[in-house]
């Protein structure tokens, strides 16, 4: 795992190099790097090793041949600590100007029969955006957006 793209290519593991494991776990297998931070964005890939026996070890007939390496994925760390949260005050209802875009978008579409730029999911999810953040508003508590529809 490491910190950047150049270093995830260069097989450099500056967050979290572990090497070859014996075990036939491939799920649920604990952290062993560097302490994250909030926000941190993380680069990782794996390869496997095989065939491997029950007991996760070489089989004889088996050459320990090793994959390819995954290809490249990322994710970024939460929020950890109270410290981390920003409270923004907000008064009556708005609507941020990051909805503008893909729900001009959906209504051009609509009236004029066309195809918007952007596909469906992303169209239902900034509904529920907007309906999350309406009834946050009105409900005065926090509404999550998967908890709509």
């Amino acid at each position: 795992m490491a910190s950047a793209p150049d270093k995830l290519a260069a097989d450099i593991g500056d967050k979290w190099y572990n090497g070859k494991v014996a075990s036939n776990r491939s799920l649920n297998v604990p952290y062993g790097g560097v302490p994250l931070h909030s926000g941190e964005r993380c680069r990782w890939k794996v390869r496997v090793w095989a065939p491997l026996n029950a007991d996760g070890h070489d089989s004889a007939e088996g050459t320990g041949a090793m994959s390819a390496w995954s290809a490249p994925a990322c994710f970024e760390m939460g929020l950890l600590s109270p410290e981390d949260w920003q409270n923004i005050q907000l008064e009556g209802v708005w609507i941020p100007d990051a909805f503008i875009g893909p729900m001009a978008s959906l209504m051009n579409a609509i009236q004029t029969d066309g195809t918007p730029i952007t596909d469906a999911a992303d169209n239902l999810n900034t509904l529920r955006v907007l309906e999350a953040v309406y009834s946050s508003s009105g409900e005065n508590r926090s509404v999550r957006p998967g908890d709509i529809w």
